[in-house]
């Protein structure tokens, strides 16, 4: 996860059906446990992302490194027990390489032989540090169909469109009309994928684009209720985003981000993704203009706004919700365990929650950005190793 700059009581829900209104029926789901899940239910609908790991990753006889090979990224998936595996491939700076093109393919091979179900991100451009535009839907198809020719019989599991599309760091938009760009790529890419009996979804909706369409939709919801709406922005937000959502400041974002919610309805997508961490309070933190977040509980998922973004969905949507792209912000392994059983949960509501939950295994370069379940590390013969933090012992628990 990148950093990114902005974004009741407990919420969740006794469904009767998947429909049922979350924000209406008010329960503390903290210690709900979901016992009717086997060890193999859990790890059935879990993923990994691997990725570089070197926070405190050292000691006196090795080097920290920022990432490790596939056999190593195999070996750590299947211990923690999970059944999906993310991979990505870019049109720009990887498929018209010839040698990063048959890297990429060779990885796709190892850990689909290995018994993983992929989760594949196509994209066609890398940012790079700059934004870029939403690719011509022409070219992004044909891409995709060149893809997926390549994987002959070995498809994967389900395709995203881009990579957080929703990210205004990433693309160049800021307006509706802008990011309506994407709606053709995603659409054109349903169709092939759908030619070819391949589920697919979008990208990710990130959490500076779903908190204020939520806040939004609670406000709809519960008019004149602010005590609400405002307790939902200042647990979601840090106190500086936080003022701002409450007075207006993100307006110019809901306009962009809630009609599209429409097309993306209408878009004929298997699933809608979402990208999330927590303690979600500390993603949108700024220490020099929030002050210390010492007083936030590191420790559990945030009470309430979790679930509340989940009901948004569920109520905007027919198809199942999930996420590609998940974690943590701290190095807690309470945390850990909270954020699982909230996704164990809703799994056990029924199949419109979470098919499937992609973990980011990698640490972030600042403050308050992810923290990875292992540590690598690479001696001076080349050979690498691993361990699990307490993080990454509490995952692979949960999930047996």
């Amino acid at each position: 996860m990148k950093k990114v700059f902005f974004y009741v009581s407990s919420i969740l829900i006794v469904l009767a059906s998947c429909k049922k209104d979350f924000t209406d029926h008010l329960l503390d789901s903290d210690n709900a446990s979901p016992d009717n899940y086997t060890s193999t239910t859990k790890g059935q609908k879990f993923g990994a992302l691997i990725n570089m790991a070197h926070r405190y990753a050292t000691d006196d006889y090795t080097e920290t490194v920022y990432g490790v090979p596939d056999s190593i990224k195999i070996k750590l998936a299947q211990q923690y027990g999970v059944k999906y595996y993310r991979l990505a491939i870019t049109h720009d700076s990887e498929w018209t390489d010839v040698s990063k093109k048959a890297a990429f393919l060779n990885s796709y091979r190892l850990f689909y032989d290995s018994g993983f179900s992929i989760l594949l991100n196509v994209k066609y451009k890398n940012p790079g540090g700059s934004k870029i535009a939403f690719p011509d839907s022409a070219l992004y198809r044909s891409f995709l169909a060149q893809v997926l020719d390549s994987l002959g019989s070995k498809k994967p599991a389900s395709v995203y469109v881009e990579n957080e599309e929703t990210n205004m760091t990433y693309f160049n938009f800021t307006t509706l009309a802008g990011f309506e760009k994407y709606i053709p790529v995603l659409k054109g890419a349903v169709a092939e994928c759908h030619s070819r009996s391949i589920l697919i979804t979008n990208g990710g909706l990130i959490m500076p684009a779903l908190i204020p369409i939520t806040w939004d939709w609670l406000k709809s919801r519960h008019p004149g209720d602010t005590a609400l709406t405002n307790g939902f922005a200042r647990k979601a937000l840090g106190p500086n985003k936080a003022t701002a959502l409450i007075n207006g400041g993100m307006n110019a974002l809901i306009n962009v981000f809630k009609p599209a919610v429409d097309d993306y309805a209408a878009s004929g997508i298997d699933y809608i993704n979402m990208h999330w961490y927590e303690p979600v309070i500390l993603a949108s933190w700024n220490d020099a203009v929030d002050g210390s977040s010492a007083g936030v509980d590191q420790t559990t998922v945030v009470p309430g706004v979790f679930d509340s973004v989940v009901s948004y969905l569920d109520a905007k949507f027919s198809v199942p919700i999930l996420t590609n792209e998940t974690g943590q912000l701290t190095s807690s392994d309470a945390l850990t365990n909270s954020i699982m059983t909230r996704y164990l949960y809703y799994q056990a509501l029924g199949s419109n929650f979470f098919p499937v939950v992609g973990w980011y295994d990698g640490d972030g370069q600042e403050q308050y950005t992810a923290y990875a379940l292992h540590n690598a590390y690479k001696n001076l013969l080349n050979k690498y190793s691993y361990s699990l933090r307490s993080t990454g012992t509490a995952f692979k628990t949960k999930l047996q």
